[in-house]
């Protein structure tokens, strides 16, 4: 019976495992696609080329939305994350989402407050 129960644990640990590997690479991937996309993508200012994303101008930005009273977030849109891109040409900074939408905070309904990560493991002070 202890042979079954530790084969079982075994087998639910290999699975949690390839399921976690799995969205860490499914995240990865989409995060990448995002990068290439913003490289091309023109700055709102000087309408430059932001670039290649090597260039270290890039970094995450996380949300902890607060509803202010009588509105909800699901009718919001807001993004848990977004990614702030500086252009190395004129330093303007802009946000965008995941799907390289630009990013324009909300003026009413909801205050934020913003918690900047390092993106690819560098830290972006």
């Amino acid at each position: 019976m202890n042979d079954h129960l530790l084969a079982s644990a075994i087998a639910a640990l290999i699975a949690f495992s390839a399921l976690a590997l799995g969205a860490f690479l499914k995240k990865n991937r989409d995060q990448k696609q995002a990068l290439d996309q913003l490289s091309n993508t023109s700055c709102v200012r000087c309408g430059q080329a932001y670039g290649p994303a090597s260039n270290g101008h890039i970094s995450r930005l996380r949300y902890l939305w607060t509803p202010l009273p009588g509105n909800t977030l699901s009718y919001m849109y807001l993004p848990a994350s977004t990614l702030l891109v500086k252009c190395r040409h004129c330093g303007t900074e802009a946000e965008f989402r995941e799907n390289g939408q630009i990013f324009v905070q909300p003026l009413a309904g909801v205050s934020g407050h913003r918690i900047k990560d390092a993106l690819n493991g560098h830290s972006k002070a």
